[in-house]
């Protein structure tokens, strides 16, 4: 029971710090979307006995955030930075690694739009898939060295990326 306990309680921060890295891009103003009418903010409210807070904050370097993971006492982001979808710009994304009250420890470079990420929990090696559309990508990170590798995948038969879903 404590083991579904702390699964639950895990998710709920994910989706905590995922609601809370929206809103501070949502803060911040689409970057990648140039609106010049200003539109209300969302309302987001708590459960009872939780409060929603923005937990980090992106920069001009580092934003668009799309997904979150928890590995032990680090929150990793990813931030899409508005790379292309497909990868062909050859911009590049950024996961930020926090402690869980929000200071950064690290920052790593992940080739193409960044739109899935997990954690390895026996090796707590981060894997990162980059561009949904095409050209899809692997990155692994080793968080304790610092290590970066980047994979090319080959091209998938439905002629999209792939992205790590969680059920």
């Amino acid at each position: 029971m404590d083991r579904i306990l702390r699964r639950g309680a895990i998710v709920l921060l994910s989706a905590i710090c995922m609601v809370a890295l929206v809103l501070m891009s949502i803060s911040m103003g689409q970057r990648e979307a140039q609106v010049s009418a200003v539109s209300p903010q969302p309302m987001v409210t708590a459960l009872p006995g939780y409060k929603v807070s923005v937990f980090a904050r992106g920069t001009a370097a580092y934003f668009s955030p799309d997904s979150v993971e928890v590995d032990g006492k680090y929150v990793y982001g990813g931030y899409q930075n508005g790379a292309a979808v497909d990868g062909t710009d050859k911009k590049s994304s950024t996961i930020v690694q926090y402690t869980r009250e929000g200071k950064i420890v690290r920052k790593y470079n992940v080739p193409g739009h960044c739109d899935g990420l997990r954690v390895d929990p026996k090796t707590h090696l981060i894997w990162a898939t980059s561009n949904e559309d095409a050209n899809a990508r692997l990155t692994i990170i080793n968080p304790t060295t610092g290590v970066i590798t980047a994979y090319h995948v080959p091209a998938a038969p439905h002629g999209g990326g792939y992205e790590i879903w969680r059920s």
